[in-house]
């Protein structure tokens, strides 16, 4: 009886620590799964924060290049009303629609917010991880709110001018039916003798201010997000370098 008893409590012991064993696998293989998900989670999520901040940055280039624009226009029609040079009417309409250029600082968050719901713990670089959540939350918004901030102060003063200009007869709007006459576009017929008068010099350098105050804040936005597209070329180059 004795070692019926015996052997049937081995024999229990013996299941006992096969289903141990087996549960303590289940979970190394659960693990395991996680973390192979967690690896093609990271993997993907930082190939397309890179096509992300490559598009932010050749989008912050081109807004980049619309102050260029405007302060080139700006001094061309300078040089014009010293008569320094000679400009025929399309050119001065082209650079008078340049001095008018607006600039706005907008960014793409969808694949940042979708690694902060999915998890920023799955990026396993931490200054990579600190260096991404700071561009996002905290520089970009930064100099896109300076920058909005500039456009609603200047944006009152900039029509208090050009109602001014309107008064002294630089441009007139009318309406222009397409081929059809089906539909009508707003145009306007300026008269380029009033680029001489003091409103509209007024006008230039309010302009000008306005383009000062942003290049600064547009060139730091383009100078940051170099940097962290170089940190996170870096850690792709170094874990994917068979895949580029």
């Amino acid at each position: 009886m004795e070692n019926k008893i015996s052997k049937y409590f081995k024999y229990a012991i013996g299941e006992i620590i096969l289903v141990v064993i087996g549960i303590l696998i289940a979970l190394q293989i659960n693990n395991w799964n996680i973390s192979k998900q967690d690896a093609i989670f990271e993997r993907k999520i930082l190939f397309d924060l890179k096509k992300s901040i490559e598009n932010d940055l050749k989008q912050f280039k081109e807004t980049e290049l619309r102050v260029v624009r405007r302060d080139q226009a700006i001094d061309t029609i300078l040089l014009y009303r010293n008569n320094r040079i000679s400009l025929s009417e399309d050119e001065l309409r082209k650079y008078n629609g340049r001095v008018g250029l607006g600039i706005l600082l907008s960014y793409d968050k969808a694949v940042f917010e979708t690694l902060k719901t999915s998890g920023l713990q799955k990026v396993t670089s931490d200054t990579l991880k600190e260096v991404i959540t700071r561009h996002y939350e905290v520089r970009l918004p930064r100099f896109q709110e300076f920058i909005d901030d500039n456009y609603n102060y200047y944006k009152p003063l900039m029509d208090k001018s050009n109602e001014k200009l309107k008064q002294i007869g630089f441009y007139e709007s009318y309406f222009e039916p397409d081929e059809d006459s089906t539909r009508y576009y707003i145009r306007r017929h300026y008269d380029f003798s009033k680029i001489f008068t003091k409103e509209y010099k007024e006008h230039l350098l309010l302009n000008s201010e306005y383009k000062k105050a942003d290049w600064g804040r547009i060139r730091g936005a383009i100078r940051y997000t170099k940097q962290v597209l170089k940190l996170l070329n870096k850690e792709i180059e170094s874990r994917y370098q068979d895949e580029l």
